[in-house]
């Protein structure tokens, strides 16, 4: 990435952040230097508070932690266990896998370089809805940003859904082989509960407790994932050879009723596509990670990455000692047909051992891998509807967006969370198409809510988007941008096919139905008169007014009146701005369209506004109590702000300037009008400085001279006192003689 893409600094405000540098008149760029790690958690915290929140979660989490958290949920150990019977073997075996997975992990990839983008831009936990409202049209952003906020929680309670049910399996099938006692659906469902319950009290725990949980399922995926790669074709006696796992074509149209080769390529899909759903977590810890608007959109990268090679390694590895296929879905076989990967196990060992029971052994491993994950998936869930709740998005937001206090985690909407998941999960286990349709869902309803934000900023956000640190330039952004969208279209089509054939109420993939009930109804609520959201939700709303019960009131009013002074400087700054470059025509004649600056020098003076009237209501919210640590914090950020805003004071004359040389229409003349009114305000600046100065020296000379009148009194006073005791002396004398 060039430097010169890189905004040296910005502001960020509830609606938008603002570079301040758009590069060297030169047309030479300067590095960005990169925070001390003892400056980074306050650079965070100002940037939060910029953007209208103040910082509530503890930020310990590391670039790794972030990463660790999207791997362990991606976690391509569970998720390929238990979707290669699934979608694996039954849609085309393993020639379709192996050739789908780098396919597939192209566009993901893709869909998440735009994810990046906005994250580093916006790096908060409300992610797709706060980067719709963003980048959205005015008109359309309180509904957009309304419909992507609720497709994200049925994404996500969905693919949590499915996961705890991947482990539910794993468990029941290892009952099964062990003792061989099968597991009715009643004592299933106990089991799905009780796992999602353990997830929600784990996700309730502090941040650093989480941390060494993340940094556990971080490792064990890594390490247990690479033995299992190596392991599996090493004990086994007979593999597979290559030819034929990359040019195989099984054929189960007796189990699927499919007959077109190209529908079972497209249904072949979700295996692959199911593995890169949840790699948003980033995102949505971002308030909770070190430095987030770099560490994690680098946390998605790695993520990524690391899932497509593990688990492109880990299918090899499946495919390679999957010598009878058939037989894995056998019905009279150890696992009676109900788990491909479980009965693989088994046969491996027996082949090697003599006794298929070792394997059961090796299928302990994806299954600590598959609980692993669903505790994060409960964690990353909360961190969503907490910041929706933030927002005033959902029903009881006021309950839902509180944080413990001992914690500094989201509790409540743990929780209600895992209630969520387990609502939509108890269908599954009693009627097995709707297996199909809660996976298909997930992928569905998450990448649909990732598309949102990435059409607007293909429409219409160019224009007011300002990118952070992690950003690939304007031109090969557009193109990833409709690359990315138009692969999240073939996904929602793709996934909302039938899976089995012929079609009946049975086995319909009600996917499309409930995604679009879900679409309607949000609409429907947002519209609904007198009681609908458009008449309570207004889009991201500032929380910097509840500063808490450990702020004080002078140190609230002093930091408010700072921060207002700060706001307004900035404010009038960028006004004049705006001003002169709206007043002065650029040519002769018709104004040119320099739309990019127009609306950045538009757009941020309207975002200061407000940041303006939101500071304002600081003093009617917050309750006096006495703290000096919370005094001292206070005056910390005021402290850091104060920076800012000098920061903002140097560069945000190159904003002009730039404007002027990017529109490449200015006469000579008028820019050097431009340039002289810049060298006056300058001068006017360096005059108060000097002035200010001079008013400092010459309070310093009224304190001397002060100093001085003192000291010469005192000398006086010391030298009458001692005349008049000399005096005395002299007349005591006379009198003892006497």
């Amino acid at each position: 990435m060039e430097n010169s893409q890189r905004p040296q600094s910005r502001i960020a405000t509830p609606w938008i952040s603002y570079p301040l540098s758009c590069g060297n008149t030169n047309g030479s760029s300067r590095r960005h230097r990169k925070p001390a790690r003892r400056k980074r958690a306050a650079s965070d915290e100002i940037k939060l508070f910029c953007m209208g929140y103040k910082q509530e979660l503890t930020r310990s989490f590391t670039c790794f932690n972030n990463a660790g958290v999207a791997f362990s949920l991606l976690s391509p150990l569970a998720a390929l266990t238990g979707m290669y019977g699934n979608w694996g073997l039954p849609y085309g075996g393993s020639s379709v896998m192996m050739w789908s997975m780098p396919v597939v992990t192209v566009f993901s990839m893709l869909v998440m370089l735009s994810l990046a983008e906005l994250t580093s831009a916006y790096p908060t936990s409300g992610t797709v809805y706060y980067w719709t409202w963003a980048v959205a049209p005015p008109r359309m952003r309180t509904v957009a940003c309304w419909v992507s906020g609720w497709l994200m929680v049925l994404g996500q309670t969905s693919f949590t859904a499915a996961n705890c049910r991947i482990f539910t399996d794993l468990l029941t099938v290892f009952v099964l082989m062990a003792r061989g006692v099968r597991l009715s659906s009643s004592a299933q469902l106990g089991i799905f509960l009780a796992v999602l319950a353990v997830s929600a009290g784990a996700a309730s725990t502090p941040n650093y407790v989480m941390a060494y949980i993340t940094s556990l399922g971080t490792f064990w995926n890594l390490i247990a994932l690479a033995a299992l790669v190596v392991a599996l074709p090493a004990v086994a006696n007979s593999r597979q050879p290559l030819s034929y796992i990359f040019t195989h074509w099984q054929d189960n149209e007796a189990v699927t009723g499919v007959k077109s080769h190209f529908l079972n390529v497209l249904l072949g899909l979700l295996i692959s596509q199911y593995l890169f759903v949840g790699f948003g977590a980033c995102a949505h810890i971002a308030e909770e990670t070190a430095h987030a608007d770099v560490n994690a959109p680098r946390g998605m990268l790695a993520s990524v990455a690391a899932t497509a090679v593990g688990g492109y390694l880990y299918l090899l590895a499946l495919n390679l000692v999957a010598v009878d296929p058939q037989a894995l879905l056998a019905p009279q076989n150890e696992s009676r047909g109900s788990h491909a990967v479980a009965q693989l196990f088994w046969n491996v060992h027996l082949q090697t051992y003599g006794n298929g029971r070792g394997g059961l052994a090796l299928l302990t491993i994806p299954m600590a891998a598959g609980l692993l994950c669903v505790g994060q998936c409960v964690a990353v869930n909360a961190r969503m509807l907490f910041a929706f709740s933030r927002d005033g998005a959902v029903p009881l937001h006021r309950y839902l967006a509180r944080v413990d206090k001992r914690a500094k985690t989201p509790v409540v909407a743990v929780w209600v969370m895992a209630l969520v998941s387990a609502i939509l999960g108890v269908p599954m286990y009693f009627s097995g198409p709707y297996v199909a349709t809660i996976e298909t869902m997930a992928v569905v309803s998450t990448y649909l809510s990732y598309g949102v934000p990435i059409l607007f900023k293909l429409i219409s956000g160019h224009g007011v988007f300002l990118p952070g640190p992690i950003y690939t330039g304007p031109r090969i952004s557009r193109l990833v941008n409709a690359v990315a969208l138009a692969w999240i279209l073939v996904i929602a089509v793709v996934f909302s096919l039938p899976t089995l054939y012929p079609i009946n109420a049975k086995n319909m993939n009600y996917n499309a139905v409930g995604t679009a009930f879900v679409v309607l109804s949000t609409v429907a609520a947002f519209y609904c008169p007198v009681v609908g959201g458009r008449h309570w939700f207004t889009g991201p709303r500032p929380n910097l007014g509840q500063f808490g019960s450990d702020t004080t009131t002078t140190t609230t009013m002093t930091m408010t009146t700072t921060t207002t002074t700060m706001m307004t400087t900035t404010t009038t700054m960028m006004t004049t701005t705006t001003t002169t470059t709206t007043t002065a025509p650029l040519v002769a004649g018709p104004t040119p369209q320099l739309p990019t600056e127009r609306k950045l020098l538009s757009r941020a003076n309207s975002s200061l506004m407000a940041s303006v009237q939101a500071v304002h209501h600081q003093q009617s919210d917050v309750q006096a109590t006495h703290s000096s640590s919370a005094a001292s914090a206070a005056m910390a950020l005021i402290s850091e702000l104060r920076v800012e805003v000098a920061e903002v004071q140097r560069q945000g004359s190159s904003i002009l300037e730039s404007a002027l040389l990017l529109g490449n229409a200015a006469p000579c003349s008028q820019l050097q009008q431009l340039q002289q009114q810049q060298q006056q305000e300058q001068q006017q600046q360096q005059q108060q400085q000097q002035q200010e100065q001079q008013q400092q020296q010459q309070e310093q000379e009224q304190q001397q001279q002060q100093q001085e009148q003192e000291q010469e009194q005192q000398e006086q006073q010391e030298q009458q006192e001692q005349q008049q005791q000399q005096e005395q002396q002299q007349q005591e004398v006379p009198q003892m003689r006497s």
